[in-house]
């Protein structure tokens, strides 16, 4: 995956997903030439169930930030790309 199919598939910008993809937990990316970098879909759709299963209560609070614009991962809070 490129950070174009990133974006889309998490809903955030590109200087968010890019903030989102230096944290710790977050699969690391390839180079498959220079600067060109790539994820690992089934590493990154893992992340993301992961991210989804760690807290019934922060879904409930995720779902009430999303619903005004808003989207919060790893404790960060991003406006969510659909809204901005």
């Amino acid at each position: 995956m490129n950070i174009h199919d990133l974006q889309e598939l998490i809903k955030l910008g590109r200087s968010a997903t890019y903030q989102l993809t230096a944290s710790a937990d977050f699969p690391a990316p390839y180079a498959i030439s220079g600067k060109a970098l790539r994820w690992e879909q089934t590493e990154v759709l893992n992340w993301l169930e992961r991210q989804r299963v760690k807290n019934p209560a922060d879904r409930t609070r995720a779902r009430k930030a999303q619903s005004k614009g808003f989207m919060t991962v790893n404790g960060v809070k991003f406006r969510s790309a659909t809204n901005a």
